[in-house]
């Protein structure tokens, strides 16, 4: 996905949110007129589709402005750096260019929320269990990897994922950083803050980056990305 068809179905919700307020409105306005009631409890439904109208026409204009070239140049360290947006149960990770190919998926069943991972042809589901402290834990990789995540933990140590022979720890700096490391070692930073000039065409203000510093297997890249979401949801 790019991110210009990203604004377009942004513009596309906010357009339906606007059409359901008024037909609800012109319901209600329908039946009140038939039993000569003041018809000002239709106003606010009236102002909330003009509202998300207007929301509507900002991100469709900006879909329409747009203009995406594939092929984002990681520069001589090749690292992953990804800007991450949201709209509705999908999180979507874009590249600086504008394209994604990464995008999460929350589902709820009786059994409890789930993540489905979807990079190119790959899918994978992460299994997330809360508890009545908060923190959760989730398994993904056919068990093979498990993390666990705790707000409240000590010296900001929030988290961390364990895999069949590495561990990666999480932590929560002070300026809302999100940090992994691997003993001393910092493996990716999610951040907000002021984006490059470049990247401020494509992507709102204060857009999450994800930015990987150590070259890591795809396995470890999606657990990082998981976890960020579950952290994150």
């Amino acid at each position: 996905m790019s991110i210009k068809m990203f604004y377009y179905k942004l513009g596309n919700q906010s357009l339906n949110i606007s059409l359901f307020f008024t037909m609800i409105s012109i319901i209600i306005s329908i039946f009140l007129a038939e039993h000569n009631k003041p018809l000002a409890s239709c106003f606010l439904l009236l102002s909330l589709s003009i509202f998300y109208y207007m929301i509507h026409l900002y991100y469709f204009k900006k879909s329409v402005r747009l203009n995406i070239k594939n092929g984002y140049n990681y520069g001589k360290s090749g690292l992953d750096v990804f800007l991450i947006e949201k709209a509705s149960s999908y999180t979507y990770f874009f590249q600086p260019d504008g394209t994604a190919n990464i995008k999460i998926q929350l589902k709820h069943t009786l059994k409890g929320p789930y993540l489905v991972y979807f990079e190119n042809n790959r899918v994978m589901f992460m299994k997330i269990r809360k508890k009545n402290d908060r923190s959760i834990t989730f398994t993904f990789n056919d068990g093979k990897v498990i993390g666990h995540i705790d707000p409240k933990g000590k010296k900001n140590i929030i988290g961390e994922i364990i895999f069949p022979q590495n561990i990666f720890k999480i932590k929560r700096l002070p300026n809302r950083e999100i940090v992994f490391y691997n003993k001393y070692r910092q493996l990716a930073v999610s951040k907000k803050g002021w984006l490059p000039l470049d990247w401020s065409s494509f992507f709102r203000l204060n857009t999450p980056v994800v930015t990987f510093q150590e070259k890591l297997t795809s396995t470890e890249k999606a657990a990082i990305l998981l976890a960020l979401v579950c952290i994150e949801r």
